[in-house]
């Protein structure tokens, strides 16, 4: 702490002062950095929650859509009676002739027509393969259509099936008509249809059975997603999953949901995997973070620039000249004044160091008379004592040789003369 108040005490104002913005200006910086991330990446969550759920009202819909077009296929064909003629007779080329005629594709519909017996007329490779008879004892008068699962060749597929009897015109039921459409990929492709940056995908036991053709998501990134272990393996249910924002194996941002399939006779254990791709979003995010931050401090080094020239021209220049007019003062030139542009703080101690200024040339005039006064009173004093020495050396020569007389005189011993007189 003490090397920092030393390195503070050597530095100048202007550095402090500089120092103390940039520091200001970085806290604002890095605050508004945070709060634009957080704004940006709440923006973006509530988007792409907007989106996922405007993907799986499609998805959804088109789901009950298929459904029902697969409802109404089977009510027209039991309802013809040429079909249920047909059943009754067992007319294999009548019932392929009525089914090409009513638009049917073999190659979108998996069509299954039993007779009365449980015997498979359009498949009959299948007669083997399941208890038809209970096939048609499970059916009602009504039109069911519900989610298949079988295996077919080792491999797990998933369909959604109508099935109803066919019966007569006098009641007698004839055999029963089965209508299918497998979730592949194909079908899949069908139900994402004119949204491009949403994918499909069909689950069944934490396994993808497929998903849609023209998915920009690969198998590898469906097989090591990072999807939250309880939406995988919690038993369906009714309510739609969202499980949020996930990134792929290629860092490809995603809003993911779990969507229920369900039928007439509920739910199945098999669900959508919806995935709306976020990563155009996540773009101009960063684009728009970039942008953002790049500006803020583009407008920072502006602020940091502009405030240091304020306060150069209305601080640092003013403190500079009263240093150099202080040091001109010490080298004696009192008649300098500091010019005054303001009234402001800086501006009044610029004119109290002008009276001071007024003050010591003041001070320093008069001790300049004091010291000639007293030179000139040195002089009259030097040129007195030598006038009064030059005056009293005369008669003090004098009396100092007549008393150098007298005591030579005193010091002489008297003669005697006749008769014993001193002389």
């Amino acid at each position: 702490m003490s090397k920092v108040n030393n390195w503070l005490t050597r530095i100048s104002l202007g550095t402090k002062l500089t120092l103390s913005l940039l520091v200001v200006l970085l806290v604002f910086l890095i605050l508004s950095t945070v709060l634009l991330v957080s704004s940006t990446q709440s923006f973006t969550k509530e988007v792409g929650d907007e989106r996922i759920l405007d993907a799986i009202e499609i998805i959804q819909n088109s789901l009950t859509s298929i459904q029902d077009q697969i409802r109404n296929d089977i009510n027209f064909l039991v309802s013809d009676v040429s079909f249920f003629q047909a059943v009754g007779r067992r007319d294999v080329d009548g019932l392929n002739a009525i089914i090409d005629r009513t638009g049917l594709a073999q190659g979108f519909y998996n069509i299954d027509i039993v007779d009365g017996d449980g015997s498979h007329l359009l498949n009959p490779e299948r007669n083997d393969d399941i208890d038809q008879r209970r096939f048609l004892e499970r059916l009602t008068d009504q039109t069911s259509v519900t989610v298949e699962i079988e295996e077919i060749a080792g491999q797990t597929a998933i369909s959604i099936s109508g099935a109803a009897r066919v019966v007569s015109a006098t009641g007698n039921i004839l055999g029963a008509i089965q209508i299918s459409r497998q979730i592949d990929d194909e079908f899949l492709q069908l139900l994402v249809s004119g949204q491009s940056r949403v994918s499909a995908a069909l689950l069944y036991n934490g396994e993808f059975i497929a998903q849609n053709t023209q998915s920009r998501v690969n198998n590898a990134s469906l097989a090591n997603v990072d999807l939250e272990e309880a939406a995988i393996s919690q038993p369906p249910s009714d309510a739609t999953v969202i499980v949020g924002q996930i990134n792929l194996a290629d860092n490809t941002p995603y809003s993911a949901a779990f969507v229920p399939i369900s039928a007439d006779s509920g739910l199945s254990s098999a669900r959508l995997l919806i995935l709306a791709d976020l990563f155009e979003l996540y773009n101009f995010q960063s684009q728009l973070q970039t942008t953002t931050i790049g500006g803020f401090v583009l407008l920072i080094v502006a602020i940091v620039g502009l405030i240091y020239f304020l306060l150069y021209q209305s601080a640092l220049k003013p403190i500079d000249r009263l240093r150099a007019l202080a040091q001109d003062m010490t080298s004696g030139q009192y008649t300098k004044r500091i010019p005054v542009y303001a009234h402001d703080e800086l501006g009044q101690l610029s004119i109290t160091f002008n009276e001071m200024a007024d003050a010591i040339q003041q001070r320093e005039v008069s001790l300049q008379a004091a010291r000639e006064r007293a030179e000139t009173a040195d002089q009259v004093k030097s040129t007195f004592l030598a006038s009064m020495s030059q005056e009293l050396r005369t008669p003090l020569n004098a009396i100092i040789n007549f008393q150098q007389i007298r005591c030579k005189g005193r010091s002489r011993p008297r003669q005697r003369g006749a008769g014993g007189n001193a002389v």
